[in-house]
C-alpha cells in the first residue's frame, strides 16, 4: 500500500511479536525537502593520501538554499554508477554488468567538516582535526537562513583495463536529503567509530542515538530532491 507524506506529518510505525510478548515502535516527523539550485562540476588532480600521485577527481558544486526558520540537518549522498558491456571469454557472448558505488571527498568542505577543512597533506600527516564525514552529514549552523554550496570530489577513475571491454557508460546521481536531528547524530556516531583504531585504547566509546520505545534502532525519515549527471561514455569503435 503506497501512502503520500507532507512536510510536518508524523508517522509512528510498530512492531510486535506473533505471541505479543515483545513490543516496539517509534515516531518520527516527515522533514521538508530542500531543492538543489544548480549542480557544477570540473575535473581536477588531487593528491591521494597515502601516496604522492595525483588521479583525476570529478569536483561537485552542489548549490542549494537552507530552508527558513528552523534548526535544520541534511545529507549528501553521491550514488556512482558504472555500466560496462564486454565480452564473455567463455561464451562469446556481451555481458552487462552495473556497479554502484558512493564514496567521496569532503574534507575541502566547510559544512562537512564542521568548520575545520584539511588536505590530503593533513589526513598523510595525521594532523587533520576533523572526522571522516563518511555519510555526508551537516547541519546549517554555517549558512543559517541563506544558500550554501558544498564542495565534495568523487574519482574518476574506473580501474578496468580489460580488451573485451566494449562500452562504458558512468553516471553519478546526486542526492541531497532532509534528515531528523536524531538520524543526524546517529550517523554523526557513526563517522566516529570510523575514526576510532581498533587498538586505540584513549578513545571514548560511541553512543549510538535510539529513538524507539520497547527497544533500540532508528526510525530516519528523509525527505529529497536529486540530480542525475551522465559523467563518462565510451564506445569502442
Amino acid at each position: 500500500k503506497h501512502t503520500t507524506f507532507k512536510p510536518g506529518d508524523k508517522v509512528k510505525i510498530e512492531a510486535a511479536t506473533a505471541d505479543g510478548k515483545y513490543y516496539a515502535w517509534g515516531e518520527e516527523t516527515v522533514p521538508e525537502r530542500v531543492d538543489i539550485i544548480k549542480i557544477d562540476t570540473a575535473t581536477v588532480r588531487m593528491k591521494d593520501i597515502y601516496s604522492d600521485s595525483y588521479s583525476p577527481y570529478l569536483r561537485f558544486r552542489i548549490t542549494f538554499k537552507d530552508i527558513p526558520n528552523k534548526e535544520n540537518f541534511y545529507r549528501v549522498v553521491l550514488e556512482k554508477k558504472i555500466t560496462r558491456v564486454s565480452t564473455n571469454q567463455y561464451s562469446g557472448h556481451d555481458e552487462t554488468v552495473v556497479t554502484y558505488g558512493y564514496s567521496f571527498i569532503s574534507r575541502e568542505d566547510v559544512a562537512l567538516t564542521d568548520g575545520r577543512p584539511g588536505t590530503a597533506d593533513d589526513e598523510e600527516n595525521g594532523i587533520s582535526t576533523s572526522v571522516s564525514n563518511t555519510y555526508g552529514v551537516f547541519n546549517d549552523s554555517r549558512f543559517l537562513n541563506s544558500e550554501y554550496t558544498l564542495n565534495i570530489s568523487q574519482s574518476k577513475t574506473s580501474y578496468y583495463y580489460g580488451d573485451d571491454l566494449k562500452e562504458e557508460q558512468i553516471s553519478v546521481t546526486v542526492y541531497l536529503q532532509s534528515i531528523s536531528e536524531t538520524e543526524y547524530y546517529y550517523l554523526q556516531a557513526l563517522n566516529k567509530s570510523i575514526d576510532i583504531v581498533d587498538d586505540d585504547i584513549l578513545s571514548e566509546s560511541i553512543h549510538l542515538p535510539t529513538n524507539i520505545n520497547g527497544g533500540i534502532g532508528l526510525l530516519g525519515i528523509c525527505a529529497e530532491s536529486s540530480k542525475i549527471l551522465q559523467t563518462y561514455n565510451w564506445k569502442a569503435k
